[in-house]
Formats: C-alpha cells, sequence, structure tokens
C-alpha cells in the first residue's frame, strides 16, 4: 500500500517501487488523500480535481496499480483539519487490505520541502500504527459497519 497526499507523489517518489512490487506479483494499492483541487492555474477546483484524478488513474494503470483509493480530502489542509479523519480512513483501509508493506513520505528525508499535506500523510500512517489496525487479541475489528478480512 502506498499512501500519498497529491496524484504525482507517488510516481514521482516510488514509482519504481509499485512496478517492482506489482512485477513480483504483489497487489499494489495507492490511496491519495487530498483531492489536489488547488494544483492548476486558470482551471477551477473543480475541473483541477477532476483533472488530476483522471491523471493519476492513467499513471496507476501504467505503474501496474491494482486499485486506486481517493480519500478526497481537502488539498493543503491535511495536517489542520484532517487528523482524525485521516488515521480512522487509513485504519480501515489497513483493516481492509492488510497490507504487507507501505510506502509514504519521509518527513525528515534531505528532500524535505516543508509541504505540510506531505507531512500529514505521513503522520496518519504513523499514527495508524501506533494505534493499531487489529484488537489486542490480533482479530481485525470492524469499521464503520464493514466486515474486515
Amino acid at each position: 500500500m502506498v499512501i500519498e497526499a497529491h496524484a504525482d507523489d507517488a510516481a514521482l517518489w516510488c514509482g519504481g517501487l509499485m512496478l517492482k512490487w506489482a512485477g513480483e506479483g504483489h497487489r499494489v494499492i495507492l490511496v491519495r488523500a487530498t483531492n489536489d483541487e488547488n494544483d492548476s492555474v486558470g482551471l477551477s477546483r473543480e475541473e483541477t480535481a477532476r483533472l488530476n484524478r483522471e491523471q493519476l488513474h492513467q499513471a496507476a494503470g501504467l505503474l501496474a496499480v491494482a486499485e486506486v483509493v481517493d480519500l478526497d480530502f481537502q488539498d493543503a489542509m491535511l495536517t489542520d483539519l484532517a487528523r482524525i479523519p485521516l488515521r480512522e480512513r487509513l485504519i480501515h483501509l489497513y483493516r481492509l487490505y492488510r497490507p504487507y508493506a507501505t510506502c509514504t513520505f519521509d518527513p525528515y528525508s534531505v528532500l524535505y520541502e516543508n509541504n505540510q499535506d506531505h507531512l500529514g500523510s505521513h503522520q496518519g500512517r504513523a499514527r495508524r500504527v501506533g494505534t493499531g489496525a487489529l484488537t489486542a487479541r490480533g482479530r481485525p475489528r470492524s469499521v464503520d459497519g464493514h466486515q474486515q478480512r
């Protein structure tokens, strides 16, 4: 499972890894946290979000991604407004897909660019690990009424 903030992040930061995982027979799930509504010049927010979603799905196809999950949180707001909802959604996805490995941003890398959505996607994943996606007995719990595998 790859967790990214924006439509272009995964292809830029770990596209080769996703293609490698898929080539080894793993089912790659790509999770995009924001709707990318602010990522253009001269287009409306709605048109920008739609175009970025289309381009994300095209790139995912080229990288052999099995499924794209769009969380659609407001762009540029992950660290301000969506901490608990982001964590809840990620816990749900961990329980649903039970990934063997995950990939997201390293907020402390030398390439760190002070992007709050990147930091938010990392923190959401890190907090998911801290809260855990399983019960104390190691059994999946139900989230939002969905039965877990």
